[in-house]
């Protein structure tokens, strides 16, 4: 008895389609480049509406947030490979865990009273401070930049120019403590 035509082809499309929805997952699983929309609420970095795909970020992505409003981090910690910013990141609780680091550019990170863990890099941008802030590497300041708020206990600092005649500067805005570390740079130790 030989097996009927239909059902050979219609496994084999079966099975295409099944190898296919895999590769798929697959591809997803790898690192890709997740940038914010604002679909959803507009606001809140843990609404998956809010980033293409309508997905998270994960720890194999990088998170990109393009000019615009100001986005809010509370909550559970977000974990990314590498995290791109170049609108307004105000952590409130909870916080960001970078393995590849989180660069700022042109913008502001206000730390309220969550963590950034990694690698973290201002260009050009300013850093708003709150006692309840933490961070487990120092936060480089690059090019022109300004502080607000004390600096916490445990917190460090880096003010950092460039050999190329690029010298860094940070204004340290209305004042205040410092009861961490702040060190001023250079990349070639001049």
């Amino acid at each position: 008895c030989l097996p009927n035509p239909a059902v050979i082809m219609s496994s084999r499309s079966f099975l295409a389609a099944a190898w296919m929805a895999t590769a798929l997952l697959c591809f997803r699983a790898g690192a890709a480049t997740v940038t914010w929309d604002g679909g959803g609420d507009g606001v809140r970095w843990n609404d998956p509406l809010n980033w293409t795909g309508n997905t998270l970020p994960g720890g194999s992505d990088e998170a990109v947030l393009n000019p615009g409003p100001e986005v809010r981090l509370d909550g559970a910690v977000a974990s990314v490979q590498r995290a791109t910013v170049r609108r307004p990141l105000r952590v409130v609780s909870g916080g960001l865990t970078t393995s590849q680091g989180l660069f700022v550019s042109g913008t502001s990170l206000l730390l309220e009273g969550g963590s950034v863990q990694g690698a973290v890099q201002l260009s050009a941008s300013s850093l708003v401070l709150s006692e309840g802030a933490t961070a487990d590497n120092p936060i480089e300041l690059r090019g022109a930049s300004v502080l607000e708020g004390n600096v916490p206990a445990g917190m460090a600092l880096t003010v950092l120019g460039s050999s190329s005649g690029g010298n860094a500067r940070t204004v340290w805005r209305n004042g205040g403590t410092n009861r961490g570390v702040i060190r001023l740079d250079s990349i070639n130790a001049g």
